[in-house]
């Protein structure tokens, strides 16, 4: 019995020794811990700035299906402006005041808002109508469905590959987004 209560206690001691961890043994799992919580941040981030690049390109898709759908559904032109120094686009409505004066009028934003590219996209010259006047070009969509043919190239900075390309064959809108 006295050396089964020996060995009890010397067991009992080796546990009460090994109880926590070591001081070298933290650093190295925390250690570990940061540099996976780097990695991670790091993937994702270029995931977020990627995803924000895809959004603003298909926000022109959407802008152009708007002016679209609404020429065809108000019988009236309406046209797409692009400024490709700004980086901006917007919707224009064609109004005849009361003395027959034809002129293009900005949507408003309760209608449409001003689009953006943001600073990590640009404009490639579209191949679209030119306003030599305004230095903008423009997309014009008709009142019967019809709109002009058109192919405006956006790309990320830096990376001329990696491009949105936005067509019009003069009746379907298209967009094709780079390969992944």
């Amino acid at each position: 019995m006295a050396v089964y209560m020996n060995e009890i206690k010397t067991l009992r001691r080796r546990v009460d020794q090994r109880d926590g961890f070591t001081l070298i043994e933290l650093m190295v799992v925390m250690s570990i811990l940061i540099s996976m919580a780097m990695m991670v941040t790091l993937v994702f981030s270029d995931s977020l700035k990627n995803i924000r690049q895809e959004n603003a390109a298909r926000d022109l898709f959407s802008a152009m299906n708007y002016a679209h759908s609404r020429a065809i559904t108000e019988s009236t032109l309406y046209r797409l402006y692009l400024d490709r120094d700004a980086k901006t686009y917007w919707i224009e409505k064609e109004v005849v005041d009361r003395e027959g004066v034809i002129g293009f009028y900005m949507l408003d934003e309760n209608e449409f808002a001003p689009g953006e590219l943001g600073d990590t996209l640009e404009m490639k010259k579209p191949d679209a109508r030119y306003d030599r006047k305004n230095k903008l070009y423009y997309v014009d969509f008709f009142p019967n469905g019809l709109c002009d043919a058109v192919e405006i190239v956006v790309a990320r900075e830096g990376r001329s590959r990696e491009t949105f390309v936005i067509t019009t064959d003069g009746m379907k809108i298209r967009m094709k987004l780079p390969e992944r």
